[in-house]
């Protein structure tokens, strides 16, 4: 960051929406911050401490950062480990989703990847330094989700719901184990947490200053399925 500044070169910080916190059912803009200090994830925790960071050096230091948060970043590509949502489509694909975690009621911000490049792009053309901006997309529970999914491939939706403390129970077992083997666990207790929260945020500083269009959910979707028929052939 430092040496951006010193070069005169514009810094463009990509952070999280994990960096804002949880939200409530309804859409929050960049001003928000999570209720209190507390964390579900090291991922969570390590992306608020560097989006504060920056913020500071903004403010004290003059860095003139711009700060973007995408949303749940999806698309179709290749099954990496943080291509989450392409991971699950792969396993509702194999029917082998045991069920919707929580009770499927929580809120998610989806964030195309086409989406979160071309609104890098914008930012880098149009923001002011020390901007921040959301690039979500669609938002959606859970169940919705896996309503899309099932229209998308054909197939039925889960028919159960998971209760978080059954997950994070899962979640214990795998760490446990995780100990022991030296394999990452499937789910973490930190991570079943996290369904029992709303995450939705608007985009629409960034619509109405960057031009920031958003794709679909049933399209970006489809775009995932298609890819993974294809990708398993």
């Amino acid at each position: 960051a430092l040496a951006a500044k010193s070069a005169g070169i514009p810094l463009i910080y990509t952070s999280s929406f994990f960096a804002l916190g949880p939200t409530g059912e309804h859409p929050v803009d960049e001003d928000h911050s999570r209720p209190a200090p507390n964390y579900f994830t090291e991922y969570e925790k390590t992306k608020t401490e560097a989006d504060q960071m920056i913020r500071k050096m903004n403010e004290e230091e003059g860095l003139g950062a711009i700060i973007l948060y995408p949303g749940v970043i999806y698309g179709p590509g290749p099954l990496t480990q943080g291509n989450h949502v392409s991971q699950l489509v792969r396993d509702f694909l194999r029917h082998k989703v045991p069920g919707v975690p929580g009770n499927g009621s929580q809120r998610w911000t989806y964030s195309h990847i086409d989406d979160v490049v071309e609104g890098h792009l914008l930012a880098a053309e149009k923001a002011v330094p020390g901007s921040r901006y959301i690039l979500g997309g669609p938002i959606a529970t859970l169940d919705e989700t896996f309503a899309i999914l099932a229209e998308a491939t054909g197939q039925k939706p889960p028919r159960f719901h998971l209760p978080i403390g059954l997950l994070k129970g899962f979640g214990w077992i795998g760490e446990m184990a995780g100990h022991i083997t030296g394999k990452a666990p499937e789910v973490t207790r930190g991570v079943a947490e996290t369904y029992r929260h709303h995450w939705a945020f608007s985009s629409k500083r960034a619509e109405t200053e960057l031009g920031y269009v958003t794709k679909d959910l049933k399209a970006g979707l489809s775009e995932v399925v298609d890819y993974l028929k294809a990708f398993s052939k």
